[in-house]
């Protein structure tokens, strides 16, 4: 059975932390003394290498699915004390077993007799870890590597492609669906295309009300047609996904999407909140080259310049639509509209 890229990222993400979890064995020895007898070096990694497994399971595999749900749209207070619930209950059970192995005698109790010590220093390494993964996911693991790295801290100039994607008639939606309604079908959305988003190779920019940004460097957007490659998979996997959502909203979200490549200048901006910002005309024009499908009538428009660049294929049709002035800009842009065969 083939692994999608998404499970390979959440595998890769779990051994990580799990690994890093089993060094919380050793750390605790060194901090508050060895609570058996036998904890020495490296076994002392076992306890906590199994309790990060649990954890980080739950966490990482459990909570993403669909029977984690009621989890991930729990109040912060609430999936907090659900976590520290957990840990508390991986350090009871596995505090015993531990001293069982270590000095062959099972006293239920154990974890108790450790004292408090055991359970701040537990659940303080998982809050840590914990708030790290959640800032990773709001801004995204390879920002937050190039802020830490200071890739961007002075302007660069990059060649980058943008997909822009935008789901037809919000407004209407919204009147038949309330703000909430929508809202949420957004976000599922969303979270169903981040699936062929990875497995494309794209990176997403930003989200914009009902519209997502994707792009890649120029190299591996243009690379096997990958970002073209990217916005098949997206419908396919939509079309795939239609009874959910005509069960869950009624509707079936449909989308413009809009491709352009070139060169940007890309800088790191703000002080209390720090993102990636790419400017110049290529991402204003592939934001002009989505909104032109409505005019069209498309559902799917590339420049003829990004187009040119990638490798020919019988896997989809062409149609040139013309050079066309799009709006805001001086000079026509060749556009063309494409369809997977």
């Amino acid at each position: 059975m083939m692994i999608t890229k998404r499970a390979q990222w959440r595998l890769r993400l779990f051994f990580t932390l799990v690994a890093i979890t089993s060094m919380g064995g050793p750390l605790y020895a060194s901090l508050f003394g060895a609570p058996f007898d036998s904890f020495v070096f490296p076994g002392n990694m076992l306890p906590s290498l199994i309790g990060g497994a649990v954890f980080w399971g739950f966490e990482i595999l459990w909570v993403p699915s669909r029977r984690g749900r009621f989890v991930r749209h729990l109040p912060f207070i609430w999936a907090v004390l659900v976590r520290v619930v957990l840990v508390s209950v991986i350090v009871t059970i596995l505090a015993p077993v531990a001293n069982l192995y270590f000095n062959g005698v099972f006293d239920p109790l154990f974890s108790f007799k450790l004292g408090p010590s055991i359970y701040l220093f537990v659940s303080s390494i998982v809050f840590i870890l914990y708030s790290i993964s959640q800032v990773v996911r709001i801004i995204g693991p390879r920002v937050m590597a190039n802020i830490i790295f200071g890739r961007y801290h002075r302007p660069r100039r990059e060649d980058r492609v943008f997909l822009f994607l935008d789901i037809k008639g919000s407004t209407a939606l919204s009147e038949e669906l309330g703000d909430i309604g929508v809202q949420e079908m957004i976000a599922r959305f969303f979270a169903d295309i981040s699936e062929p988003i990875l497995e494309w190779g794209g990176e997403v920019h930003r989200y914009i009300g009902d519209e997502v940004v994707i792009m890649w460097t120029l190299h591996h957007g243009i690379k096997n047609a990958n970002c073209l490659r990217c916005c098949f998979a997206i419908q396919d996997h939509i079309k795939d996904r239609a009874p959910y959502y005509q069960q869950v909203f009624g509707t079936v979200p449909e989308f413009r999407i809009g491709l352009h490549g070139g060169t940007v200048v890309a800088a790191q901006c703000g002080d209390i909140k720090q993102e990636i910002v790419f400017f110049g005309d290529t991402i204003n024009t592939a934001a002009r080259i989505e909104q032109y499908c409505k005019e069209a009538n498309r559902e799917l428009l590339i420049s003829d310049d990004l187009y040119d660049k990638l490798p020919e294929s019988n896997d989809w049709s062409v149609e040139p639509i013309g050079s066309v002035l799009l709006r805001g800009r001086r000079h026509k842009t060749g556009l063309i509209a494409v369809s997977k065969n």
